[in-house]
C-alpha cells in the first residue's frame, strides 16, 4: 500500500455532539488553589453528531478554575478522586500547520469565566 501523500486538514469526518449539564461544587477542598470546581455531565446525541468510528458515549467529568504551580491561571481537568491536571492554561500558545500563533487565554473577573483553545489540524498519512 502506498501513501497518501496530500494533506486531509479541514476535512470534518467526526462530530460528536453533547448536551452538558453542569453541577457547581463551593469551596473546593481537593483543589487547593482552586477559586471553583464544577461537574459535567454530557449526554451523547447520537442523533445529530457523525459518529463514523462509534465513539461517542455518555461521560462525566469535572473542571475547576485556579492557578497552577507557576501562579498562571488554568483551567483544570479531573475529579476528586483522580486529581487533577492542568488542561488549559492562560497564555499557553499552539503553533498550527500555517504556523499562525494562538494564545489560549484563561480568564475570571470574580463573576465571569471564559476559556478559549485552538486546536491544530494535522494532516495524517495512510499506509
Amino acid at each position: 500500500m502506498g501513501q497518501n501523500s496530500s494533506p486531509n486538514t479541514g476535512i470534518l469526518t467526526t462530530e460528536l455532539v453533547y448536551d452538558l449539564v453542569e453541577t457547581s461544587a463551593t469551596n473546593p477542598t481537593i483543589c487547593t488553589n482552586c477559586v471553583f470546581t464544577f461537574d459535567i455531565t454530557a449526554t451523547f446525541l447520537a442523533s445529530q453528531s457523525t459518529d463514523l468510528d462509534g465513539e461517542g458515549e455518555d461521560i462525566t467529568f469535572s473542571y475547576a478554575l485556579g492557578t497552577n504551580a507557576y501562579g498562571a491561571s488554568t483551567l483544570f481537568y479531573g475529579s476528586n478522586s483522580s486529581g487533577w491536571v492542568d488542561f488549559i492554561v492562560d497564555g499557553e500558545e499552539r503553533i498550527d500547520l500555517a504556523g499562525t500563533v494562538h494564545a489560549a487565554p484563561v480568564t475570571f473577573d470574580g463573576t465571569n469565566f471564559s476559556y478559549a483553545q485552538n486546536f491544530v489540524d494535522y494532516y495524517y498519512t495512510t499506509q
